[in-house]
């Protein structure tokens, strides 16, 4: 049994394993976090949380030991590690050639992957990137109501995703439907049953869909990631089946959330700062820096986490050898250590980028050029369009502990 001498009202208050408690506001709760508990044990999840953005990024900075990635990720991992099996059909993470290997094998795979996600690339995807977004945008009615996240949001991340791998047109709906099925998995938001088991299914025909894929494109190459993928060696040797999945399903995955999630949360924090808006919609050249601001401020995902592989103190507090450690991006995010008037959203502050939404460190995202590009472009394009918006009925997002998941934010636009 964990001891601590955290008040037991915030105990019962910080229901960081249950997902109903991120569909709240979570920020009131971190912000306690923060000042009376920064390294928080979880009892009901079994799991210490962090929520100071020092303490994440130390985190976030160290090898094995004294942290993994390789024994969870997610806080419903945290005391079940039978589910990182279940989210990983394919293997990748046991091979430990992966997104989420540890030092050395994890150095000279981001390594290797430089050579597929080089900024050169990324760069001349945004032409691409800007002609999705106009005709995603050059399509939304003003005057009625519409749901950004159906309109906007989802296309325009499964698209440029689906393009950037070389999935075809006509699977881009079943991109999205195991994108959603596998984030709910992993997220902890799924009943148990039914729901739990057509998401196990459609991570399956997700897996049977990459591998044939894969070998499709070893025999047939294209200018897409996937060819890239087949042809990418390791100490002389071609990456194993698992590895090629595994990076095909952590770019799919991360590719599509943080830039679906992000977009959907500026909407609802431009219609309650509408006058973060109009300095925008003045000034078009601010599209960078609210990028930035959004990032922080929505925090698209929540969470992620390690295991210790050896006992190590944080706070003074001891951290037992194969305990769980969840991250806390979105408390860290509004660390007032770090941002004056971090509970303020301002998207002229100047050191937005500190923020964690992308990692930070050893496993900082490896696509966050391509995921701040979407969002500066879309940013760049309502402004040229709409002078406002507002929502007429309250947006509602899918139960997660991982994602700020939004389910539909719907808005009525003005425009210029």
């Amino acid at each position: 049994m964990k001891t601590q001498s955290t008040a037991a009202d915030l105990a019962a208050e910080a229901r960081l394993n249950d997902p109903a408690f991120f569909l709240g506001d979570p920020y009131p709760t971190y912000q306690r976090l923060r000042r009376e508990a920064p390294v928080f044990w979880c009892e009901a999840g079994q799991f210490w949380a962090l929520s100071k953005h020092e303490d994440i990024a130390w985190v976030e900075l160290r090898p094995n030991p004294p942290f993994t990635t390789t024994q969870g990720l997610h806080i419903p991992e945290a005391a079940r590690t039978d589910r990182i099996g279940e989210r990983d059909p394919g293997g990748a993470q046991q091979t430990g050639v992966s997104f989420m290997s540890d030092p050395p094998t994890h150095t000279a795979f981001r390594r290797l992957l430089g050579t597929a996600f080089t900024p050169k690339l990324m760069i001349d995807l945004e032409p691409r990137v800007r002609s999705i977004v106009n005709k995603l945008l050059d399509q939304l009615p003003a005057g009625e109501p519409v749901d950004f996240v159906d309109a906007v949001s989802v296309p325009l991340a499964v698209q440029v995703i689906g393009e950037f791998l070389g999935v075809a047109e006509e699977e881009w709906d079943n991109l999205g439907r195991w994108t959603d099925s596998f984030m709910g998995f992993i997220g902890g938001g799924l009943a148990e049953g039914e729901e739990t088991a057509n998401a196990a299914k459609d991570m399956q025909e997700m897996y049977a869909f990459f591998i044939q894929s894969l070998a499709d494109r070893k025999q047939n190459p294209r200018d897409d990631l996937m060819s890239k993928v087949t042809k990418l060696e390791m100490e002389g040797e071609p990456l194993s089946e698992a590895s090629q999945l595994g990076i095909c399903f952590s770019v799919l995955a991360a590719g599509n959330e943080t830039t679906r999630n992000t977009l959907s949360g500026s909407m609802v924090a431009f219609a309650e700062h509408p006058g973060q808006w109009a300095k925008l919609v003045e000034n078009p050249a601010l599209a960078q820096g609210a990028t930035e601001e959004l990032l922080r401020w929505v925090s698209p995902v929540t969470h992620f986490g390690r295991r210790a592989t050896e006992p190590v103190v944080i706070r003074g507090q001891e951290i037992a050898e194969g305990d769980f450690v969840a991250m806390l991006y979105g408390a860290a995010n509004r660390d007032e250590d770090v941002w004056e008037n971090a509970n303020e959203f301002d998207i002229t502050r100047k050191d937005a980028h500190k923020h964690l939404s992308f990692g930070w460190g050893l496993h900082r995202c490896i696509g966050l050029a391509l995921g701040r590009a979407e969002i500066r472009i879309t940013l760049e394009g309502l402004a040229e369009r709409f002078s406002s918006w507002e929502i007429p009925v309250a947006p509602t997002r899918n139960p997660s502990v991982l994602v700020n998941d939004y389910k539909s934010v719907p808005v009525v636009l003005r425009r210029r």
